[in-house]
């Protein structure tokens, strides 16, 4: 039994001396990493002609455009001529300059102009003559030639020697036939604005020419002057027109190349 508590005795003793080993030994420190400071927006926008401009902010904007705001003013480039990579780093840049791309595509298949000759109005007017005919012999149906039978209207406009060209087609919306009217008058009013916004959303911008036509016949077009100044701006352009044939007021537009 002696021999027993002994043993206990120095069980107890290597354990309070342990215990008191750890108490003695200094707390270990926990650090909270600081973290790193986040890099700065981009501010410098670097040209392609080598020139470097700062920006108190920078972004993307629409149309392609490279957009910096400097103290209280906007300036903005076209993204071809902005260093991408330098401004944006390699990834962003590809990004930026693809869709770039993409709108330059879209703005030189929207531009292409349209050139129709004398010869080939002629020809485009036969053709839908003869069309007309040979539907009506197919239908049995006499040919349309009143305005009264007009209940729907559409125009072609274009630039053509600095001056925008209009032709006014009439139709028959219950047989899907042009109505090639012979006698009577139509009264044709038409206004010319400039195009604002995007081709997806498009808005009337300043109203640029304005027209009054009294037309005698089918097929008869006129031609509105537009000013020297919005002419070759590679913009584009919205006609309106309001057309009263006697029995009906019908009103169309469209859109055209200032160029």
């Amino acid at each position: 039994m002696e021999k027993l508590n002994k043993m206990l005795l120095i069980l107890l003793l290597l354990i309070f001396s342990l215990v008191m080993s750890s108490c003695a030994s200094p707390p270990k420190t926990h650090y909270t990493p600081t973290p790193k400071k986040s890099s700065d927006v981009l501010k410098k926008m670097c040209l392609k002609s080598g020139e470097v401009i700062e920006c108190d902010i920078m972004w993307e904007g629409v149309a392609g455009q490279i957009c910096c705001k400097k103290s209280d003013d906007i300036i903005a480039y076209s993204a071809g001529d902005v260093d991408l990579i330098r401004t944006f780093g390699e990834s962003s840049a590809a990004e930026i300059g693809q869709r770039y791309e993409e709108r330059v595509k879209q703005r030189e298949l929207r531009s292409k102009p349209i050139i129709v000759t004398p010869e080939q109005e002629r020809w485009m007017k036969k053709q839908r003559l003869e069309d007309q005919k040979r539907s009506e012999s197919q239908n049995g149906e006499a040919e349309l030639t009143s305005l009264r039978d007009v209940d729907l209207v559409s125009i072609s406009a274009y630039i053509k020697d600095g001056v925008l060209k209009v032709g006014i087609f009439y139709k028959n919306s219950n047989r899907d036939e042009l109505v090639f009217w012979k006698t009577g008058t139509v009264s044709c009013s038409c206004e010319v604005y400039e195009m604002m916004g995007s081709p997806i959303d498009v808005k009337k911008g300043e109203r640029i020419a304005k027209k009054n036509k009294q037309l005698k016949r089918f097929g008869q077009d006129f031609y509105i002057d537009i000013p020297k100044s919005y002419i070759g701006r590679d913009k584009w352009g919205i006609i309106e027109c309001s057309v009263n044939t006697g029995y009906k007021r019908l009103s169309t537009s469209e859109t055209f190349l200032l160029k």
